[in-house]
């Protein structure tokens, strides 16, 4: 069955999705679609939602690239990304869009190291110096693409950076957040 059928069928019975970045969509495609699946929040156990996909108790699973070591593996199937193109980590994976759903938006997951507010710009600046040089080490990139990451650019590894980033991320997404009445819990 390829995406774009599952999607439009109404044969699927649960439907979960990890983080904001799984929420948006797996909402996007409920609501574009007037899908009606019974829509549970994650149990806040990434390794739980796997293995219940895994086992076939979730039909269907919105998630980052956390899941690409099982379908690496082949214990479960991508059928799509939710970005404008494929993920150079996963490029046999298409687009929404190119399975014929397109999204008004796309995302990605992403992680990065924050301080408190107030902390001296030392030892912010000293924290970034140390996680820019761990980073460089030649066998990051192929210890992080094995658990479904990918490295930022040197140049968006600075606080400055950062900031712009999370600012842009939040303008971006906001509106859908209210849009789905999306609350923290």
């Amino acid at each position: 069955m390829t995406a774009r059928t599952f999607f439009r069928s109404r044969a699927w019975r649960v439907l979960r999705w990890t983080g904001l970045a799984g929420a948006v969509p797996a909402l996007w495609a409920c609501n574009a679609r007037s899908l009606e699946a019974p829509v549970v929040k994650p149990t806040g156990n990434f390794q739980n939602n796997f293995q219940e996909t895994v086992n076939r108790q979730i039909d269907l699973l919105f998630m980052n690239l956390d899941a690409l070591p099982l379908v690496r593996a082949g214990s479960i199937r991508a059928y799509a990304v939710a970005s404008d193109t494929r993920w150079a980590l996963a490029p046999d994976i298409p687009t929404f869009g190119e399975m014929g759903l397109p999204l008004s938006f796309s995302g990605f997951g992403w992680q990065a190291l924050f301080a408190p507010k107030g902390t001296p710009k030392e030892i912010v600046d000293r924290l970034n110096a140390a996680t820019v040089q761990g980073l460089a080490d030649p066998a990051m990139p192929a210890r992080l693409a094995n658990v479904g990451y990918e490295i930022f650019s040197r140049e968006q590894q600075t606080p400055k950076a950062l900031g712009a980033f999370q600012k842009a991320q939040i303008e971006k997404w906001w509106p859908l957040i209210k849009e789905f009445g999306i609350r923290a819990e």
